[in-house]
């Protein structure tokens, strides 16, 4: 167990989730709604709210690295795999729960509440996945008509499953040929970087959350689909064969370079999400296309550089105060729970604190932490039970299958 990971696993779901509770504040009726606007062009929500896409890159890699350290210490052990064990148990984990809660947003969840409100919010949920539950269980739907996908959320859920389907490809001949395999690792992740660097620059896509343009197109082309997101995957799976490698030995660096290391990875990652500020607050005709295509495919990569950066100081003892901080066994349990999580905090927040609402609201900086504290909390006791009934059962059942 990598205990520094289950730290940065947990910060990012909590990420995810506040930002996604100051997203869904735009469908709330509220009587003050040019300072929601206000608040949403200020400092800190300009440079956290966008960057909350570095936290799904975060799982992308760690699930890399994961998928890469289980698969190499089975080649170790056995000198071959089993696809039928790993797709299997793999398809039943994150899929059961999935279509729970498919079944519970087409059947039940539009009579837990009343009011037009209440139905117009819960359709907004229900009736792309009337259409498309089919490409949402077959993960295939950030493909498959992606502008209206069933809990468009879960298009990480069909990258993630579509990379690890491609895995074996990658890491057998990574196991067998070693460290000269990378070279194809990298030429692939930036055949991908350079695939979205062209996109943007030739649409004209713009990072503003305030620039003119079709969203909808950007992330179809760049966000929802797997070869635009796979490099940081094949970042966390090299960093995983480097992990596995070194799990003996460990990576041996003078202190120096140790701290070297640390004050990159700080001023990189301060350097990140200071720059996506700079772009929220600037008028896009003010600047070149270019800027906008270099930083959506330059940043994804150097932020998880960062991330595994501090997974290895920590894993080789150079951590300190940042890995008694990530490991603590506090973020074991919020680990855990961070797919179940992941999949029902929207829902929840819907239904408790967006589709609920009877009169209109007054926005306050207080009343919006009131909401994230709300959700976290609701989402944490739903998402206990949920993995209790949906996942842990099923997974048991795919092992005794297998067995």
């Amino acid at each position: 167990m990598i205990e520094c990971a289950l730290g940065i696993r947990s910060f990012s779901m909590i990420w995810i989730l506040a930002l996604h509770v100051i997203e869904f504040l735009r469908f709330v009726p509220l009587e003050n709604e040019s300072a929601r606007l206000e608040y949403h062009r200020g400092f800190v929500p300009s440079m956290l709210y966008p960057s909350v896409i570095f936290a799904v890159d975060t799982f992308l890699a760690l699930s890399g690295m994961l998928v890469a350290m289980t698969m190499l210490r089975e080649l170790d052990a056995r000198g071959k795999l089993n696809p039928l064990k790993f797709y299997l148990q793999r398809y039943i984990r994150i899929t059961a729960p999935l279509a729970a809660l498919i079944l519970f947003l087409v059947s039940f969840a539009g009579y837990m509440g009343e009011g037009v409100f209440w139905k117009q919010n819960i359709d907004r949920l229900k009736v792309p996945c009337l259409k498309n539950w089919w490409a949402a269980l077959l993960h295939i739907q950030n493909y498959v008509d992606p502008g209206r996908m069933c809990l468009p959320w879960t298009w990480y859920l069909s990258v993630d499953m579509q990379l690890y389907v491609f895995a074996p490809a990658i890491i057998y001949p990574l196991w067998r040929y070693g460290k000269r395999f990378l070279v194809v690792i990298v030429a692939i992740a930036i055949s991908s970087m350079a695939f979205v660097a062209a996109t943007f620059y030739l649409n004209g896509f713009r990072l503003g959350f305030f620039a003119p343009g079709s969203k909808v197109r950007r992330y179809i082309l760049t966000y929802y689909a797997t070869h635009a997101r796979m490099p940081v995957w094949l970042w966390g799976l090299a960093f995983g064969y480097l992990l596995h490698n070194t799990k003996d030995t460990k990576v041996n660096l003078r202190n120096r370079h140790w701290i070297a290391g640390w004050i990159t990875c700080y001023f990189l990652l301060g350097s990140i999400i200071f720059g996506n500020y700079q772009i929220q607050a600037t008028n896009a005709e003010e600047y070149s296309y270019v800027i906008d295509a270099l930083y959506e495919t330059l940043s994804r990569s150097v932020f998880v550089f960062c991330v595994l950066w501090i997974i290895l100081a920590c894993v080789n003892g150079k951590g300190w105060l940042v890995d008694e901080f990530l490991g603590a066994s506090m973020w074991q349990p919020l680990s855990r729970l961070s797919f179940t999580m992941y999949l029902l905090h929207i829902p929840l927040l819907v239904m408790a604190s967006v589709a609920s609402a009877k009169t209109a609201s007054h926005f306050s900086a207080m009343d919006l932490f009131y909401r994230i504290c709300g959700t976290f909390g609701l989402t944490t006791i739903v998402a206990l039970l949920w993995s209790a009934v949906f996942e842990l059962p099923f997974m048991a059942l795919a092992k005794l299958v297998l067995s």
